[in-house]
């Protein structure tokens, strides 16, 4: 019987070997987060799923928002209203507004695909804001950005 114990050990020995020279998965969330950030000029959060601290959650910040990035390498993915409670509640924390960044990784024909999902009422007021900057009518524009730079 010792005989098998030591034998069983030595296998499962080697097969841990194995499986630590094996290839490291790539981090595509790593890149998504920085597709993210540069997407509204910020910076990327270190740690930032290992704080309970609300200035430092999420996966990027700039001076107007704080997003965070999902990513996944199939075709779909399903959004979960717990990331977007979760972004909401941590932009408004710190007076910034929510975006989820969400993206797809290439296969062997596709190009990465990144998408933005903000709150209605913040889209419809970046929708104002163009359409005064269109009229130019500028003094409206900057009310309205005053406007998107309060948390809904």
């Amino acid at each position: 019987m010792a005989g098998l114990d030591r034998k069983w050990r030595r296998e499962s020995r080697d097969q841990n070997l194995q499986r630590d020279r094996d290839a490291k998965p790539a981090k595509h969330w790593k890149e998504a987060e920085e597709t993210g950030a540069r997407a509204h000029g910020g910076k990327v959060t270190k740690g930032s799923g290992c704080s309970w601290r609300p200035d430092r959650k999420l996966d990027s910040v700039s001076e107007r928002w704080r997003m965070s990035s999902k990513t996944t390498g199939d075709k779909s993915i399903r959004v979960e209203r717990g990331w977007l409670e979760e972004t909401r509640r941590a932009a408004g924390a710190e007076r910034h507004q929510p975006a989820l960044h969400i993206g797809f990784d290439p296969d062997q024909n596709d190009q990465r695909e990144d998408w933005i999902a903000m709150p209605a009422e913040v889209f419809k007021r970046i929708n104002q804001i163009l359409d005064a900057v269109e009229q130019r009518e500028d003094a409206q524009a900057r009310a309205l950005l005053g406007m998107l730079a309060r948390p809904i």
